[in-house]
């Protein structure tokens, strides 16, 4: 993660794809909830994560506050989204079997895939506060 962010603050991407556009079936976050988004959460406040990443990024309930909390979550999911495929494409080029690379799939689901769509799900909630704040 560390490489992405250096390059990220180098070129410093708009992030303004329709990839961070929440999809039909995600609006309602009932399948995140299925998927258990929430007690992903609750383990990295658990942690101590929550501490760490609001030092950086306090939410205050202003709409300034939560256009920066909806952009850090975009990058933040870029950058998951982008080791989880570097992690993959390299897991299936180097592993003989399943049974070898199930490790490497299991690190990869829980610490980028959730953090995918834990960004995604918080997002929608930071976007739905800003609108009605407006």
């Amino acid at each position: 993660m560390a490489w992405y962010t250096y390059i990220y603050f180098i070129f410093n991407f708009p992030l303004s794809s329709s990839y961070f556009k929440p999809r039909k079936w995600e609006k309602k976050s009932s399948i995140y909830t299925y998927l258990g988004v929430p007690h992903f959460k609750k383990l990295l406040v658990l942690t101590g994560w929550e501490k760490i990443t609001r030092k950086e990024n306090p939410i205050k309930k202003d709409s300034k506050t939560l256009k920066s909390l909806v952009y850090y979550c975009r990058s933040s999911e870029l950058g998951h989204s982008v080791i989880a495929a570097i992690v993959l494409v390299n897991t299936i080029a180097v592993s003989m079997s399943v049974a070898d690379a199930k490790w490497l799939l299991l690190t990869n689901i829980l610490l980028n895939i959730y953090h995918v769509m834990l960004q995604r799900f918080n997002r929608q909630r930071y976007e739905r506060l800003r609108k009605f704040l407006e």
